[in-house]
């Protein structure tokens, strides 16, 4: 099975319908080469100002971990996406407040001391990133998940930065492919649970300044991607084989490991 997948005359394929999100998050707000891993439900809360102006002004959003950098994407779109990256990061640890505070109830608060934060987005408005050079803390509270699962991925990518581009290449790769080796693809996205599964194996489905990793799975009468994240609005796309008009060999990165798929 090649590495990459383009597919060509989306007509052809067959996106499992879900409910329209409204978030403006994108893989293009991302660096080149940069893995989007996943996201957390969050609040957000304003640093340097009393605890009750901290909570009346609260944001809730999305927390997107990076494998260069996290985003915290509010679900009002009046505000920006906020882009603290992680070579940019002072520390990233658990905050602990006073000892009544309403913030910190349940001990899952995360604090982002940055030197710089992109902003992007604003009004949903497709504007020049602002660029802001400044010293300062930014609290998280995770409503669904333990700060102890994912403080330690976000200290790893975060030592990560700090190393030289060779170093962080390999150590982003190590945890790319660690992650990623624990994923299978999810059967229950199967049309017919009576398909013959030919093969199932990793590529990348390429799209204009797009690179999307996920699982490929190839049946008697389907094929099937299934990203690692959440990024495109479907979780699997299905092409059935009778559909596929053409499939030609393609060039990724100067190697032959590309395939476009034709779909009528």
């Amino acid at each position: 099975m090649a590495d990459c997948l383009t597919f060509t005359s989306p007509s052809g394929l067959e996106p499992h319908k879900t409910k329209e999100r409204k978030e403006r998050f994108s893989l293009l707000l991302l660096e080149p080469g940069e893995i989007y891993f996943e996201d957390f439900s969050v609040f957000y809360y304003p640093y340097n100002v009393p605890e009750e102006e901290a909570i009346k002004r609260r944001q809730r959003g999305r927390l997107k971990m990076c494998s260069k950098s996290i985003l915290f994407d509010p679900i009002d779109t009046s505000f920006p996406i906020l882009k603290f990256p992680l070579r940019e990061c002072l520390r990233i640890a658990h905050w602990t407040g006073p000892l009544l505070s309403k913030i910190d109830t349940k001990g899952d608060v995360l604090v982002i001391e940055s030197k710089q934060v992109i902003e992007m987005k604003e009004g949903n408005i497709v504007a020049p990133y602002r660029f802001i050079r400044e010293k300062k803390k930014y609290l998280f509270s995770f409503n669904f998940v333990a700060l102890g699962f994912v403080l330690p991925q976000l200290e790893q990518l975060n030592r990560a930065s700090t190393l030289t581009p060779a170093d962080q290449l390999t150590m982003v790769n190590t945890i790319v492919q660690s992650r990623q080796s624990k994923v299978t693809f999810n059967t229950s996205w199967l049309e017919d649970f009576y398909e013959k599964i030919v093969i199932e194996t990793s590529a990348k489905r390429i799209t204009p300044l797009v690179c999307n990793p996920g699982r490929v799975m190839l049946t008697c009468s389907r094929l099937y991607f299934q990203p690692f994240n959440n990024a495109d609005p479907c979780p699997v796309v299905k092409c059935k084989l009778s559909q596929i008009s053409r499939v030609v060999k393609r060039r990724y990165l100067l190697r032959h490991v590309g395939v476009e798929i034709f779909s009528s």
